[in-house]
């Protein structure tokens, strides 16, 4: 039987958290980040990874760890199973989505940008810069 996935969602986002606090940033990031719910049936937790070397390594080095801190977040003793699948519920932003919110933020806190040729400047311009913050200290190493 199926059981409440919203629940199961909000246990495994607070495993993640415990995790997180645990093991080094670069494995959370690796490995865990972008980990999620697809279902929940017989006390065994289906966790949607990104690849199947993901599965495979979340398998072999982290299982162990990963049911214990659920016991831990939710008193709750669970099996979990990981699969590969490329659709999450909640779409995130896109990186463009990101890397212009930095851009735009970069551009409104910054007083002045130093490119290192003429070139860089007109292409700063076209990408939005004030060519007023832009000074251009060429360097001329051969």
């Amino acid at each position: 039987m199926t059981q409440n996935i919203p629940e199961h969602n909000n246990i495994w986002s607070a495993t993640l958290g415990l995790l997180e606090m645990k093991i080094p940033k670069a494995s959370f990031e690796t490995w865990l980040k972008d980990t999620f719910v697809l279902s929940s049936k017989n006390n065994v937790l289906t966790i949607g990874v990104s690849s199947l070397f993901v599965s495979e390594w979340l398998n072999k080095k982290m299982k162990t760890q990963i049911e214990s801190a659920i016991k831990e977040v939710s008193s709750i003793k669970l099996k979990v199973v990981f699969t590969v699948a490329k659709n999450k519920e909640v779409p995130k932003k896109s990186s463009a989505d990101s890397t212009n919110i930095e851009k735009e933020t970069t551009k409104k806190i910054t007083s002045k940008f130093v490119a290192p040729s003429n070139f860089m400047k007109v292409k700063m311009v076209q990408g939005g810069f004030n060519s007023n913050k832009i000074s251009v200290l060429n360097n001329f190493i051969d």
